[in-house]
């Protein structure tokens, strides 16, 4: 009984392995291409790049915003400057003092 459940799951290790190799793939190619995901909205398009992790940049007919803006700062490079920062949680992969204040530009705090 031991031996099936291990076997079970090491095949499952494997298998979420897999399948987190290919969800990946996709969105780090997309995140380097600056290649984006379009809803359409009665308001206007709204776009969504990834960045990676928790981090993408969202233009909207109201403005620009950033989430989670942290990793190199040459990954936002290209795009405008943010209209709103949202940062999540204080976690290092959420929250990084030198890319925000790299990106901030001239925002304003409410």
């Amino acid at each position: 009984m031991t031996h099936k459940f291990a076997l079970g799951r090491r095949t499952f290790l494997a298998g979420a392995a897999a399948l987190g190799s290919v969800t990946l793939l996709p969105y780090a190619a997309r995140a380097a291409a600056h290649a984006s995901d379009v809803f359409t909205t009665p308001a206007g398009d709204i776009e969504v790049f990834p960045i990676g992790h928790a981090s993408f940049v969202m233009k909207t007919p109201k403005g620009v915003v950033y989430n989670d803006p942290v990793g190199d700062v040459a990954d936002y490079s290209g795009f405008p400057t943010p209209d709103m920062i949202l940062i999540t949680h204080e976690h290092g992969d959420h929250f990084n003092a030198y890319t925000l204040n790299s990106v901030m530009g001239e925002i304003r705090f409410w």
